[in-house]
């Protein structure tokens, strides 16, 4: 008896956590993208996450896989006004090396300001 309001409790936990199922993209609600954590979820249901933040693991919009309801592979793509950029290459034993792409914020492209010729007053 002591157990179930702790078991509870942690149930509740996980499933705030872990975000709702989808099956497309179209099941998650706006800011969320629908994502299956393991190749082989893919062919399930994945869960809806939030898009990336500055700082975190992001896939590309065209990472997308269409053929399986518009699933992204692990992450979602990052929030609006970031772009998703790859940091270095992740070394693997098999295979090649995958970058490890990270939502960052746009450089900054300032034009400077161009020179008027005032006439001159005489």
């Amino acid at each position: 008896m002591k157990l179930i309001i702790p078991i509870a409790c942690f149930a509740a936990c996980l499933a705030l956590t872990c975000g709702k199922r989808c099956e497309t993209e179209d099941d998650c609600d706006d800011g969320q993208c629908c994502v299956a954590l393991t190749t082989s979820q893919m062919m399930r249901k994945g869960l809806c996450l939030k898009l990336s933040r500055a700082g975190r693991k992001c896939n590309e919009p065209g990472a997308k896989v269409d053929y399986y309801g518009g699933k992204y592979l692990r992450y979602c793509p990052c929030q609006d006004g970031l772009t998703c950029e790859a940091k270095r290459k992740r070394i693997r034993t098999i295979g090649a090396a995958a970058p490890v792409m990270i939502c960052k914020k746009p450089a900054a492209t300032t034009v400077p300001p161009t020179k008027t010729e005032e006439p001159e007053v005489t």
